[in-house]
């Protein structure tokens, strides 16, 4: 089986799937970048052509380059947390197989959510509940997808995986909250160099 059809493949066999694609050496770092590409855009697409019943944003504001950034580094802080709480408990996984299996986690994610917006131009409002139903199950399907990739690569029971992601999302919020307070610090202290640097400027001008 070539490399591109992996995902898929992993889709509906995952425990098979990722032992086969630990193993036999299939991850693909190019086609995780492909699959983090169709994830970042997907923000974009679902505010472009998501049904107008559903849309929730402003259509004319789009920017590609927040969409990017912000996934990257939200996923980018998943991974790094995760590499770093399993380093302690003795996880066996590389940090860019990290990044690969996760991006390969989150294609039925994906796959469900790009239907849903098209889906969302051909229903009404009260058959919503069907779309919800569907972004609920891409949610619960990649997240299973993790956990059974975070036990083949990291060789942990489904317990210790599921630890492990708990573990996770607590130092994302850790970092998130460390990058928030550095900013804050940086607003006060540029606000203050300002505001003395606007004293002295002034003091100057009165002298002449």
């Amino acid at each position: 089986m070539s490399k591109l059809r992996y995902p898929l493949y992993i889709m509906f066999h995952p425990i098979n799937g990722f032992d086969e694609l630990k193993y036999r050496k299939k991850t693909s770092l190019r086609l995780s970048i492909l699959i983090f590409t169709a994830l970042a855009v997907l923000n974009i697409f679902s505010q472009q052509f998501q049904g107008l019943q559903f849309v929730m944003g402003d259509k004319d504001k789009v920017d590609f380059v927040m969409a990017f950034g912000s996934s990257f580094a939200i996923w980018s802080i998943f991974v790094l947390s995760n590499w770093a709480f399993c380093v302690v408990m003795d996880g066996k996984a590389k940090l860019i197989e990290i990044w690969i299996i996760t991006m390969y986690s989150l294609v039925p994610y994906i796959i469900l959510k790009y239907i849903i917006v098209i889906l969302s131009n051909f229903v009404t409002r009260d058959e919503g509940v069907f779309l919800s139903f569907l972004s609920t199950l891409g949610i619960l399907w990649s997240f299973l997808m993790i956990v059974f990739a975070f036990m083949n690569f990291h060789e942990y029971e489904f317990s210790k995986a599921i630890m492990s992601l708990i573990l996770t999302w607590l130092g994302m919020l850790i970092v998130i909250f460390l990058i928030f307070l550095a900013y804050s610090l940086f607003q006060q202290i540029s606000d203050t160099l300002k505001t003395v640097l606007n004293e002295i400027l002034f003091r100057i001008r009165l002298r002449n």
